[in-house]
């Protein structure tokens, strides 16, 4: 009785044309209309009313079989699309049985099916396997849904041999509680897993090596995930507010911690960050509250913009000291920070910023150990008039000294270029000294080297004076230049056989002329500057 009135109603609607035209889908077979692919020999399951408000009206169960037949030829297609809008917002469907000849489904091909609580499969190979073009491609789209393989409900989802690639959206809110990845497969893509409700603990298997943005985001139960060690890329977003997360393992190959991965998951307590990590991205620990302690491993150089914002109980931070480049609010509204002094703040080897209002007139000279100068960490602090440099600093971060307009003068050590913000493309002003009045600010310079930093276009180069001083760091036997010639100065002085000279010698500014300085000083030569 069902389908007779389902028929009739295509009848009616075909007759009067108040609904679609006829060139709407192909053919009919059975309950599904189809349409006919490029190729000629397969379909795609299409849509029966065109505005999307009645697709399949008062079917609640769906079959989609691997085969349709076009009555008008008798020619048989391979079903293998579910095409655009073609369950879109059906409020009768309860259960579906997909085909492992699907490989593809189009944007929107379920959307939210509000009774829709089953999906059935036959092959857990191939579900991986199908193209999802978006998230509303998926049945599962809209949430509390059971996947059931053959016949059999699946509350532990384990990826079957053969597997290599989980494509994006493939599990997206679907509902189970424990994931195992087995070791064939290599790459997890964008989305796979995101928003599964129920999902407790998840292993990921030996060999894969990505996973993508959003893979496990929004997995609010998620608690527990071991991570292989051949994953060296993980995409943004991949945990973000999986907030029952309390600690993580990185592998050690990652070298790049991407932009948000953790961001509001509030439970994390405990991260271990690899050793191979560069750059920690913009705001990937956002708002990770019950997070208390942090290492950063040596070798690490970029902490970006809102890294660690608002990480309220985050007290303990072990910043390496090669660490340059810290941005924007990297630690806003952390323990640590809310309880520095007024003053400049210094983390690692890195001047962070100052804290209250630099008195008018103030002459800053940094420690002789400074790799870098945070992002904005001087900004719109008029009181400062004049800063120094040691030759340790790699890095300048944007806008580090932007909108001082006290600034008259800037001495920079440095005998080596540095990473210095970026150049504004429309204006051509360089950030680190943005707004900055270089016809009355004096840029001195160590003696000989004048002519590199006139050469630096657009970045030292503005400025309008640059006088030489009597300094070149490294330069141990006053000839004007830093060679190897310095080097055996350097140790005829530590064994004696010419005069201690500490200004010239002391090359890592402790006080001391010694080994570690003819290191630094080789380090200096080489190009390679590392300063504990």
């Amino acid at each position: 009785m069902k389908n007779f009135y389902y028929h009739l109603f295509l009848v009616f609607a075909l007759l009067t044309g108040a609904v679609f035209s006829a060139s709407a889908f192909d053919f009919q077979d059975g309950d599904l209309v189809y349409l006919i692919n490029d190729d000629g020999t397969t379909a795609t399951v299409t849509y029966t009313v065109k505005n999307n408000k009645e697709n399949y009206a008062g079917i609640t169960e769906v079959n989609i079989p691997t085969k349709a037949t076009d009555p008008a030829t008798g020619k048989t297609y391979d079903v293998t699309t579910i095409g655009t809008y073609a369950f879109y917002s059906n409020n009768s469907i309860t259960k579906i049985t997909i085909p492992a000849s699907i490989t593809k489904m189009e944007t929107a091909a379920f959307g939210t099916l509000s009774k829709l609580k089953q999906i059935h499969i036959t092959d857990l190979k191939r579900w991986c396997e199908i193209t999802f073009a978006s998230a509303t491609s998926n049945p599962f789209y809209g949430g509390s849904k059971m996947l059931y393989l053959n016949g059999e409900v699946v509350t532990d989802l384990t990826i079957p041999a053969g597997v290599t690639t989980i494509m994006p959206y493939a599990f997206y809110k679907c509902n189970f509680a424990t994931l195992n990845v087995g070791n064939d497969v290599v790459s997890i893509r964008s989305e796979a897993f995101k928003q599964c409700p129920n999902l407790m603990t998840a292993t990921i298997g030996g060999n894969v090596t990505t996973l993508g943005n959003n893979v496990f985001s929004l997995c609010n139960k998620l608690a527990s995930i071991t991570l292989s060690e051949s994953i060296d890329s993980i995409g943004n977003s991949c945990f973000s507010n999986c907030k029952s997360l309390t600690d993580v393992v990185l592998p050690d190959g990652i070298d790049y911690i991407a932009e948000s991965l953790f961001d509001a998951c509030n439970g994390l307590k405990n991260v271990h960050l690899p050793s191979s990590l560069k750059i920690i991205g913009s705001i990937s620990f956002r708002g990770c509250k019950a997070l208390e302690f942090i290492e950063i491993p040596h070798g690490a150089n970029t902490i970006m913009q809102g890294a660690f914002y608002n990480c309220t109980s985050l007290d303990s931070i072990a910043v390496p000291p090669t660490v340059y480049n810290i941005e924007y609010q990297a630690f806003y509204n952390t323990a640590w920070l809310n309880r520095q002094p007024e003053g400049l703040i210094y983390i690692g080897n890195v001047a962070l910023g100052y804290r209250g209002t630099v008195p008018e007139g103030t002459r800053i000279t940094l420690r002789d150990n400074t790799v870098g100068v945070g992002e904005r960490a001087f900004y719109q602090q008029a009181g400062l008039q004049s800063i120094t440099l040691p030759f340790t600093v790699m890095g300048l971060g944007d806008n580090s000294f932007g909108y001082c307009s006290g600034l008259t003068e800037v001495h920079a050590h440095m005998n080596h270029t540095i990473e210095m913000g970026y150049i504004n493309t429309v204006t051509h002003e360089w950030t680190v000294f943005n707004q900055l009045d270089y016809d009355n600010c004096t840029l001195y310079v160590p003696r000989g080297l004048k002519p590199l930093y006139e050469a630096s276009w657009l970045r030292w180069a503005r400025f309008t004076h640059i006088v030489e001083e009597n300094l070149l760091v490294g330069d141990v036997d006053g000839n004007g230049k830093v060679n190897v010639s310095d080097v055996t100065a350097l140790i005829n002085m530590i064994l004696g056989v010419i005069p201690k000279d500490i200004a010239a010698g002391d090359i890592m500014k402790d006080g001391k002329v010694n080994v570690t300085d003819v290191t630094a000083l080789i380090n200096l030569i080489l190009g390679v500057i590392i300063f504990e």
